[in-house]
């Protein structure tokens, strides 16, 4: 081995200088780096549970790579995924995002995810069937009463996360302006938004036959003296 060494040594002593200062050189070409901000997190959920908020919604990743690669990065071409698909528990969690859950294009090197953690909520999706609820305004002309009112369907089946879904116990039409009708009037009227998140925002409606006849006024703001009927005539 010290004879190995002590041959040409003076040359085996250059070829190592420039092998050092190669790496070196090569080093700083692709050792370019750049944050690329707003980048969305997607989080994925195994069937029957369902995500119900995150902390953040998009983050920070640090990209490496030459000059030119990391100039073409924008954040269209990134996408950071936390991967619950395995999960078997449900309520608020505590994740790590790691530069591995980052993908990206193949020019470049995902080194930093900020912030570093993110927390979620997981939970159970149900289904539950809520009574439609009429939701009357205005003022009938003098003289003029609600007899009934008729709404087909008069149930609903919503679907969310069980946390928020339990919570609920009517569902509600939007507004019904009853302001000067003389006469019994048939429409059909879209549901209130139940606040379920932002990705349980289903469109209900509903057909609401609404029988208005002469008789003594009564006061039909905020829906009084209104009751929903069973789908018979």
């Amino acid at each position: 081995m010290i004879g190995w060494l002590k041959h040409d040594w003076r040359l085996k002593l250059v070829a190592f200088c420039l092998a050092v200062f190669m790496w070196g050189f090569v080093n700083s070409l692709t050792n370019e780096r750049q944050v690329m901000e707003a980048v969305p997190l997607q989080v994925l959920t195994p069937p029957g549970l369902t995500l119900v908020r995150q902390s953040v919604e998009r983050v920070a990743v640090e990209v490496r790579g030459t000059r030119d690669e990391v100039r073409q990065v924008t954040r269209q071409n990134l996408q950071v995924v936390l991967d619950l698909s395995r999960l078997n528990e449900t309520g608020l969690l505590v994740r790590r995002l790691r530069p591995s859950m980052v993908r990206h294009p193949r020019w470049v090197q995902p080194v930093a995810v900020s912030p570093v953690e993110v927390t979620v909520m997981v939970d159970e999706m149900v289904e539950r069937e809520l009574p439609v609820v009429p939701e009357i305004t205005g003022e009938l002309p003098a003289g003029h009463v609600i007899e009934r009112i008729v709404l087909r369907p008069d149930k609903i089946r919503w679907s969310g996360p069980k946390s928020l879904l339990h919570k609920l116990t009517e569902a509600k039409t939007l507004p019904i302006d009853v302001t000067g009708r003389h006469t019994s009037f048939r429409e059909r009227v879209e549901l209130a938004p139940v606040n379920l998140g932002k990705d349980f925002a289903d469109r209900h409606w509903v057909e609401v036959d609404v029988r208005v006849q002469a008789g003594p006024p009564v006061d039909t703001s905020a829906g009084a003296g209104v009751e929903p009927k069973s789908n018979t005539r």
